[in-house]
Formats: structure tokens, C-alpha cells, sequence
């Protein structure tokens, strides 16, 4: 399979043709293989640079010589997709150097016409079945998934992985993987949305939590909860456990370093 090329840039076909969005009514997606540090190391462009790359090498490296946008964007266009590079600004605190590393991208089509997505009503609720769920975990008890996925209801939107496996999407920050009927993995996130609408966002509020571990809680407070075992992994603390393990990521451009996402892994 071909990767899809804008101005003579390709992205590999496993990261772009691999995923498959279904009924996912928004313009982007900021897309779980392509955005988030758990799988940081799961995309390159060109199959030269990924995650964290400098702006310069990315210059080099894809013969680009166009400036950042406000938002610290490089825009590709071609006659009907548009790519999207993503960069982190940061400064220097002793040089006042400023760097860009590139934090992700996202692609959409150039003639597609955004449509309201519908609130997330039922956030409230979804996140309370995903606290319960963890909590079961931690008690060493099974999870029940299709009491799991009739508490959690409809999902928004899908994406479909090789090997029967798929992604369904709940709200701006619940992500499910599964395989078949059997629970992989859930995800906690930041957003899942790019760009969604205020109507979208109405239960924007409603914080996770998995015990201890609430979202936007500060690195301080939260690693009082580790327990003994708990270790440094790919940018984030690992927490393995009996029959699975929690993965906490958190910001460090921020301050406090604020928990942002959480990944159960279900074995």
C-alpha cells in the first residue's frame, strides 16, 4: 500500500491508510497513534522524522523551506488533502534560545465542510462506568464488558485496526480498544477532538478520575498515591499490577506537571 504524498511528503500508509474513521462526524482527529506519548514512536513521515524532531531537521529532512504559521503549524496542501505539522515551542532559560520540536500532525480533506457535533451529554455518567471499571481492576475482579459497554452507550466514532481490532470513541476524552468483545485497553485523555465546537464541549467539566490519579492533578500530589513498584516508562509512570497496568502521562510545559492521560491496559 502507497502513502499518500503532499508537496513530496509521504506519510507511511500504517499510520494514515492504517486507522480507519467511521462516523466521526469533526473536521480533525486528533488521532490516539498520532498524537499521544503512549505511542510515541508509532509514526514517521518520509520514514525520517517523528515525534520530537527539531524544526530544522524537518526542514532538511523534507526539503521544506515555508515558515510556521501563529499556531506553530507547517501546512501542507495538495489539491484535496491538507497535512498539518504540529509544533511544541519552548525557550531556553538560560540562553533565551527558542527550539520547535514537532508534537504531531493531523490531515483532513481541503473541501470538507464541518458539520456540529453532537454534545457529549452522557460524559458525566461514561466517566463514573470507567472509575467503577478501574476500581474493579484494583479489587483483582474481572470487568464486565458488556455491562461495560451498555453504561457507556453509543459510541461517537470508530476506528478500525487490522487483526479485528478497533478503537471506539465515547466522548472528548474516553477511548476504548477492543478485540472483538474482549477489553485491550481504555483511554484517558486530554482531547480526542480537535477544534470541537462549544456544543461538543458543554460537559467539557467533567474531569476523569481513576482513584487517586484525577485528571489535571499535579506530579506532587499524585505520586504520593505510586506504589513501591511504580516506574519511569516512555515519558510517564508505569503502575503494574495483577492482571493489568496503568500508564499516567503528564505535562511537563506545564506548571505542576498536571496529569493529562492514563492508559489501563487489561491482561
Amino acid at each position: 500500500m502507497r502513502g499518500l504524498t503532499i508537496k513530496n511528503v509521504t506519510v507511511l500508509p500504517a499510520i494514515v491508510a492504517g486507522p480507519i474513521l467511521r462516523h466521526c462526524d469533526t473536521k480533525q482527529v486528533n488521532f490516539w497513534l498520532v498524537t499521544s506519548q503512549y505511542y510515541a514512536n508509532a509514526w514517521k513521515i518520509n520514514n525520517k522524522v517523528g515525534r520530537k524532531a527539531l524544526l530544522k531537521d524537518v526542514y532538511s529532512e523534507l526539503a521544506l523551506d515555508k515558515p510556521l504559521n501563529e499556531k506553530n503549524q507547517l501546512v501542507l496542501n495538495s489539491q484535496d488533502k491538507v497535512l498539518i505539522l504540529n509544533f511544541i515551542a519552548s525557550k531556553n532559560s538560560h540562553t533565551n534560545e527558542k527550539k520547535y520540536t514537532l508534537g504531531g500532525f493531523s490531515m483532513e480533506q481541503s473541501n470538507y465542510k464541518e458539520s456540529r457535533m453532537l454534545p457529549f451529554y452522557d460524559q458525566v455518567i461514561q466517566n463514573e462506568a470507567i472509575t467503577q471499571a478501574y476500581l474493579a481492576l484494583v479489587s483483582n475482579k474481572e470487568i464486565n464488558v458488556n455491562n461495560l459497554a451498555e453504561q457507556l452507550g453509543e459510541a461517537k466514532g470508530q476506528i478500525v485496526l487490522p487483526r479485528g481490532v478497533t478503537i471506539n470513541i465515547y466522548n472528548q476524552h474516553l477511548m476504548l480498544k477492543v478485540n472483538a468483545t474482549e477489553l485491550v485497553e481504555i483511554h484517558l485523555l486530554e482531547e480526542v477532538f480537535l477544534n470541537a465546537n462549544d456544543n461538543a464541549n458543554s460537559n467539557s467539566k467533567a474531569i476523569w478520575a481513576l482513584g487517586d490519579f484525577i485528571q489535571g492533578g499535579s506530579f506532587e500530589q499524585l505520586q504520593k498515591s505510586f506504589p513501591d513498584d511504580a516506574y519511569e516508562s516512555n515519558y510517564g509512570i508505569e503502575i503494574p499490577s495483577v492482571g493489568y497496568s496503568l500508564f499516567l502521562l503528564f505535562d511537563d510545559y506545564n506548571k505542576g506537571k498536571p496529569l493529562y492521560e492514563a492508559v489501563i491496559s487489561v491482561y
